[in-house]
């Protein structure tokens, strides 16, 4: 049982207070009584009956101390020790400039020591000579009466969240020189200088050496200047000194003296890491896998499959055989084979690594300059505790622009699907598919559905898209594999070939979990959530009717048919929207909306058509002067050659053959023929039909139609001259 003081809160009534103000509570046991309950940081707890059984009359721990954990409920606390044989925390603060108090601020149970209590969780570490922090699994002893955990606290300071992450190697191996750092004034100490210069020279033997160090160290607590630089010039010259012990390693040497220097002050030394010797990691000529697992796997996570994932700006990204080559680079000349196996047993299964679930976090989107809550709109700091696997290659801006998309938008997509467009691009940049959907982009070819798909690569990133398509991901055992941590999953033209089964589809875009298989590899379990997204021509049939199969799809028409580059100055070609069903096919040819073909400001006054057929060629060339010709091919396909005789035209004297093919046929369907080009007509096939949309209407009493004699035709012209 404890021995308390009479003014230290302790016991039931006091662990029932803690509890009813929101601290997860536990019995503390000094050293004279024994040790602590074993796993303690997930027993501490609020509920009545269990600190019942803990403290209450005739319980094991009754007038026992209570303890709490700050970090269980987002709280830190900054211990200040004043133990006499120990470094004093108060006065570490006052020569480093730090703040010593808050606003929840109390005597420790020692009665000389202070608790701080503030904001934020963070691990538990001693930070400085003196100084602890505790929070997450830090055990504190409460002897007063602590305020609510909702009640106002101040945030955490910087200066108190050092070493907060795991540290890598790089950190590692200068956390010496920041200890020291931390410990020195700004200008050079003569008295550290004048240490210096005692040592002998050459500088050969261990004692010598740890002397040195552990007296500079002493100074550099004190307050004196230039302590990291003495330390460096000293081991400049240990390593450049002849060396009695016959070391191997003179700088290793050097190094572990340091930290026995840094250990006889209070101070905590760095573990082994990637950067140091390899000697370090073997005893006996055997390796030490659990020392060599936690200094190259502090920072890795596992994914289902066993993958090893990396953190690194902002995301967490599958890098196979990176336990394997830190091994390598670690060892050394020291490395074998059977090493690579090994370790990768001791650091995946043998660390407790976080695990890659990949669950989307729907409410996020990483981003390279932060994660965006896209409900709030506001911009939070990346952290490795989302376990973000897909970053967008984008930043966010919100007062960013983008008319030249904006005016491609409204020429490309219905007016009516304008909204749903804007929410497709919104819902691909999100992780996960809540709403169990794929995406269709549907229409005639040259309408803009592979500009869609290219802007998708380029918004979501390489790294996050696999591109299988509807027939693979329907039949191929290998595709649930490559879509494996994939935010969408992105695929062109989709033929109109039967498919018969649609089970595994239903699979992926249902949140239901899968079993995928790599080859040569041992299958795994994972829910996909990249949405897929493709693109047609034409529908397809499937053995599937059923709602739960055709509900997924979402379709977003794409009809426009756009300019193409003709080779002539005004002479567009497009491509009509073109669908088959159940009693045949279907073709636009018009829409107010479209730009290409069908200028603004040029309307149709004059619609006929033109039916042939016996095909042939007409062997004559004309022009208008003032009208303009729509062609629009609906059977058949016709040549059309064209020049150019606009003498201010930026493609004069251009000679041009365009060939137009009936809706379906994967060739343009229409034309726009301005003023003052030349053309004439074969036909490709034994008979066809167009339209012809004139602006302005045939004048048959001044008819504008200007045939060129043959014998007159330019040496430009090499079709149709005879």
């Amino acid at each position: 049982m404890n021995v308390v003081k009479e003014d230290h809160l302790t016991g039931l009534e006091h662990a029932l207070d803690l509890a009813l103000r929101g601290w997860p509570v536990v019995p503390y046991l000094t050293r004279d009584s024994g040790t602590q309950l074993k796993d303690w940081p997930n027993l501490a707890t609020t509920d009545p009956e269990q600190i019942d059984a803990w403290f209450g009359l005739g319980q094991p721990y009754e007038g026992c101390y209570v303890a709490t954990i700050p970090g269980l409920v987002g709280k830190c606390v900054i211990d200040f020790d004043a133990h006499p044989d120990k470094p004093n925390g108060f006065d570490t603060a006052k020569r480093l400039g730090l703040p010593s108090t808050t606003v929840a601020s109390f005597p420790s149970a020692s009665g000389i020591g202070r608790h701080n209590w503030y904001d934020g969780a963070a691990s538990s570490k001693a930070i400085y000579p003196g100084i602890d922090r505790k929070s997450k699994k830090g055990l504190v002893r409460v002897t007063y009466l602590l305020p609510n955990v909702d009640d106002v606290y101040e945030t955490l300071p910087s200066k108190f969240q050092i070493h907060d992450k795991a540290p890598s190697g790089r950190e590692y191996r200068g956390h010496i020189k920041d200890w020291c750092d931390g410990l020195s004034g700004m200008s050079e100490s003569k008295t550290i200088a004048d240490e210096l210069l005692k040592l002998p020279n050459p500088f050969v033997g261990h004692p010598e050496m740890l002397r040195f160090q552990t007296r500079v160290v002493c100074l550099g607590a004190e307050g004196h200047g230039g302590a990291p630089e003495a330390l460096a010039e000293a081991a400049d010259r240990w390593q450049k000194a002849p060396h009695k012990s016959g070391s191997n390693s003179p700088e290793l040497d050097f190094r572990r003296a340091l930290e026995g220097a840094i250990v006889s002050y209070g101070g905590e030394p760095p573990k082994p890491c990637a950067e140091s010797h390899p000697s370090e990691f073997f005893e006996k000529a055997r390796l030490k896998s659990k020392t060599l697992a936690e200094a190259i796997g502090h920072d890795l996570a596992v994914g289902p499959d066993g993958s090893e994932w990396v953190y690194k700006d902002g995301v967490w990204t599958n890098q196979p055989g990176e336990v394997e080559t830190r091994t390598v680079r670690t060892l050394g000349d020291m490395y074998t084979r059977a090493h690579s196996s090994t370790m990768e047993k001791a650091v995946l299964k043998g660390l407790y690594l976080p695990r890659i679930n990949l669950v989307p976090d729907s409410g996020l989107i990483n981003l390279r300059n932060g994660m965006l809550d896209w409900r709030t709109l506001e911009i939070k700091p990346h952290q490795p505790e989302y376990l973000s696997t897909t970053q967008l290659p984008l930043d966010y801006d919100l007062d960013a622009q983008c008319p030249n998309f904006d005016a491609w938008v409204t020429e490309v997509i219905p007016a009516d699907c304008h909204q749903l467009f804007w929410e497709f691009l919104g819902y691909m940049m999100m992780s996960g598919n809540p709403l169990q959907i794929a995406i269709l982009l549907y229409g005639g070819g040259g309408n803009g559905k592979g500009t869609v798909l290219r802007l998708l690569a380029q918004m979501l990133g390489k790294n996050n898209i696999s591109n299988v398509d509807l027939r693979s991901m329907s039949e191929n055992k290998f595709a649930m594999a490559d879509m494996f941590g994939k935010i969408a999953n992105i695929a062109g033209d989709i033929d109109a070939k039967y498919l018969n089964d649609t089970a595994q589809f239903k699979q992926i875009t249902g949140e239901d979990t899968v079993r995928a298989e790599k080859k040569f590899k041992d299958g795994f379990s994972y829910n996909p959530w990249a949405v897929p997204v493709f693109s047609a021509n034409k529908l397809w049939r499937s053995a599937d009717d059923t709602e739960g199969y055709l509900r997924r799809w979402v379709i977003i028409p794409l009809p426009t048919e756009l300019d193409h580059n003709s080779g002539a100055d005004g002479v567009v070609v497009g491509i009509a929207p073109h669908v088959s069903y159940a009693h045949g096919t279907l073709s636009e040819l018009h829409r107010p909306e479209w730009v290409g073909v069908f200028g603004p400001h040029e309307p149709i006054e004059h619609l006929y058509s033109v039916y042939s057929p016996g095909g042939g060629m007409r062997k004559e060339w004309y022009f208008h002067q003032h009208t303009l010709d729509r062609y629009m091919l609906l059977l058949g396909q016709l040549d059309l050659g064209l020049y150019d005789a606009r003498p201010d035209s930026s493609t004069f004297r251009a000679f041009i053959v365009v060939s137009l093919g009936q809706p379906g046929a994967g060739l343009p369907t229409s034309v726009r023929i301005p003023p003052g080009v030349w053309h004439s007509l074969r036909w490709a096939s034994d008979s066809g039909m167009f339209l012809n949309a004139k602006s302005p209407g045939f004048n048959q009493q001044k008819p504008d139609k200007f045939r060129v004699p043959m014998d007159e035709l330019p040496e430009e012209i090499t079709w149709n001259t005879e």
